[in-house]
């Protein structure tokens, strides 16, 4: 089921993990419904303590995502709890739904029910496996580079003209899982985003 990912907040690195997250999901649930996933910034919504972190609206089929002051993990934890929304809505259960103003969740029994299934399948079930997953993918991915590159001599790993630092920069990228130089890299930009000098 194709997932169209609008990055309004400019978040640096969420669309291609979004998308991962959305399919893995939809492996698992089989959407019959295609989703929007949406991703904005609100800083007067950041502001506020106990402010909404995404909404799914079931009649559009569209997630809405904040993404200020949050860490990414955070941001696709929301998404996972979304997506299951959007299961119950491919399943019929958002049919004669009642209002979603707040307090919906302690008044509507059944809006109840399914916010604790969105919490327990979304939050716990849905992103730990999909997580758990994708670091395992990764890991096997950097563990069959790294068989093919014991097998060639290092000096055809980088020409002799480099210098020493460079050298030794081509060498610790190669060995670096793709995973750890994402996470460095979003690291420093978050960094370089949140922390003034």
């Amino acid at each position: 089921m194709k997932c169209k990912i609008y990055n309004n907040a400019k978040y640096e690195g969420l669309d291609n993990l979004a998308k991962d997250l959305h399919n893995f999901a939809h492996e698992r649930f089989g959407f019959t419904k295609p989703t929007m996933i949406v991703f904005e910034s609100n800083i007067e919504n950041a502001k506020k303590m106990f402010a909404s972190t995404g909404h799914y609206n079931p009649q559009s089929n569209k997630i809405v995502i904040y993404t200020d002051h949050r860490h990414p993990k955070d941001i696709l934890r929301s998404l996972a709890h979304e997506l299951v929304h959007h299961k119950q809505n491919c399943d019929g259960y958002f049919d004669g739904m009642g209002s979603t103003d707040p307090g919906y969740a302690q008044r509507d029994q059944h809006m109840r029910e399914m916010e604790g299934d969105a919490y327990r399948t979304g939050n716990i079930m849905l992103f730990r496996d999909w997580a758990d997953n994708y670091e395992k993918r990764n890991r096997t991915m950097y563990e069959s580079q790294e068989k093919v590159d014991i097998a060639e001599p290092k000096d055809k790993l980088v020409k002799a003209n480099v210098s020493n630092i460079e050298k030794e920069e081509k060498l610790e990228a190669q060995k670096t899982p793709v995973n750890t130089w994402y996470n460095n890299k979003l690291y420093n930009s978050l960094m370089k985003k949140f922390i003034k000098s």
